[in-house]
């Protein structure tokens, strides 16, 4: 029977360091063009101008307090926390695994440290911006996209090498 891969369990790195255990959930980052409307003359309708990538944004929530990601905010450098998302994911129809491994830099925005209650797992909430993402499936390359210099690659196929070239970068 043919069933689609479901996430059984995932990991997060911080700087290389595991945190195995420790967080309870995260928002992966959402993919999307940036785009204006655009109506020349001649032109019977408007048209979709592709603008380049949108903001792209994870968010963490660990189980609990985890004061070494606390010491990660306000980090001067705009790509200066590297973060490793993994996912196993499982067919319950044949039992395979794939594996997604999605690489990202950028910084903590924002540590919402969440309401606290006696016995409660006092949920935070943990905002990171990116400037850089990889996505890699069962070891394939299907997406790297850099802020600067510009790097736009999927399934192989470097997008921003005219780019580059042109601005020499």
């Amino acid at each position: 029977m043919k069933l689609p891969p479901i996430l059984k369990n995932f990991n997060l790195f911080v700087n290389g360091a595991s945190f195995l255990g420790e967080m309870a959930s995260a928002t992966l980052p959402k993919l999307a063009r940036l785009t204006e409307d655009y109506r020349g003359g001649g032109m019977s309708g408007a048209a979709e101008i592709d603008m380049g990538m949108d903001k792209l944004t994870m968010e963490l929530k660990p189980g609990g307090l985890i004061p070494k990601l606390l010491g990660q905010f306000g980090n001067p450098k705009i790509d200066g926390d590297l973060l490793r998302w993994v996912g196993a994911y499982q067919s319950d129809g044949d039992g395979t695994y794939t594996a997604l491994d999605i690489y990202t830099r950028g910084r903590f925005k924002e540590f919402d440290l969440g309401s606290s209650e006696a016995g409660s797992k006092n949920e935070q909430t943990i905002a990171y911006t990116l400037t850089y993402i990889r996505i890699v499936v069962n070891g394939i390359e299907h997406l790297e996209y850099q802020i600067s210099p510009p790097i736009f690659k999927v399934m192989g196929n470097d997008r921003d090498a005219e780019l580059r070239a042109i601005l020499g970068v």
